[in-house]
């Protein structure tokens, strides 16, 4: 599906800075490919552990209770992860903001994009600080808040977020 601009270059491929008639500037979606390995290898992780609590005989009754816990937990980790990849964020002119409307971080807000190798952040994505604290929420795979730091990426495609960074730097050297 292209999301065709103003300028009509793809926003899929986070070439542009025209707005479209929503006012969004830019969108990071989930790539499939990252998405489907990231849930197989959650899903195959937590049945292993159901499976090794089950079929363990020499094991305490403690460790295998454990296990089926900890399994589970990553069954619902995984669904977690399944749930927010089908959403995007979205950047306009004032927030960076997810789908239904709530505002990630404003730009006005934004003090620094930290992208580099060493920048504690999401695979395939940047770090976002921020003057003030946020509220903490997590979207696995899409984004995490916590304090005054922004993560932005997970199982997002490298090329988007880049760019998606590069627009928000952009953004706040202007004002």
């Amino acid at each position: 599906m292209s999301n065709e601009i103003g300028t009509g270059q793809d926003m899929d491929t986070g070439i542009g800075m025209a707005a479209r008639p929503d006012g969004t500037l830019f969108e990071l979606k989930a790539a499939p490919a990252r998405r489907y390995f990231a849930l197989f290898i959650l899903y195959l992780l937590g049945a292993l552990l159901c499976v090794l609590a089950w079929n363990s005989d020499a094991a305490a009754m403690s460790w295998r209770a454990v296990l089926f816990i900890v399994g589970l937990a990553v069954f619902v980790l995984a669904g977690r992860l399944g749930q927010a990849t089908k959403g995007r964020l979205l950047l306009t002119e004032e927030a960076l903001t997810d789908e239904t409307g709530c505002v990630v971080a404003t730009l006005a807000d934004i003090t620094s994009v930290d992208r580099g190798a060493l920048a504690v952040k999401p695979s395939n994505g940047f770090t976002l600080r921020l003057r003030n604290r946020t509220t903490r929420r997590w979207a696995p795979g899409l984004f995490w808040a916590n304090g005054k730091r922004v993560g932005v990426g997970g199982v997002t495609e490298a090329g988007a977020g880049k760019a998606m960074a590069e627009m928000i730097q952009v953004r706040i050297i202007k004002d």
